[in-house]
């Protein structure tokens, strides 16, 4: 017990505990970015292109985007241009609110870098 609690006053008074902090926080976010890259890769998860034309008024274009939620041979892919406003009507339970989610999420996790559920 001595010789742990010696080792815990010498990291504290050299000034490394900063640095084992930090390698802790890098661990942990390369660790993350290595799951979701292996559980993407399995469930055919794609790398979304983001495109930055100042011409183009469209908010975003989706090929083949499936609810993140469900396996993609158990869903229907939707394919669609954000150009403008849309007011998205149809009958109770037919998937406005699952496009809006998936839409969100698939545009949220293209941003931050990562793969998403679209197509190729």
């Amino acid at each position: 017990m001595a010789v742990l609690t010696k080792l815990s006053w010498a990291i504290v008074d050299e000034g490394h505990l900063p640095s084992i902090a930090q390698a802790s926080y890098l661990n942990l976010i390369l660790n993350t970015a290595a799951h979701h890259a292996a559980n993407s890769n399995a469930r055919g998860w794609n790398m979304a292109t983001v495109f930055d034309d100042i011409g183009n008024d469209s908010a975003g274009i989706f090929r083949g985007l499936w609810p993140y939620w469900m396996d993609k041979s158990n869903s229907i892919s939707n394919s669609f241009e954000l150009d403008g406003m849309f007011l998205l009507t149809a009958p109770n339970m037919s998937g406005k609110s699952t496009l809006m989610r998936s839409t969100a999420a698939a545009a949220l996790l293209t941003n931050c870098g990562l793969c998403a559920p679209v197509g190729e």
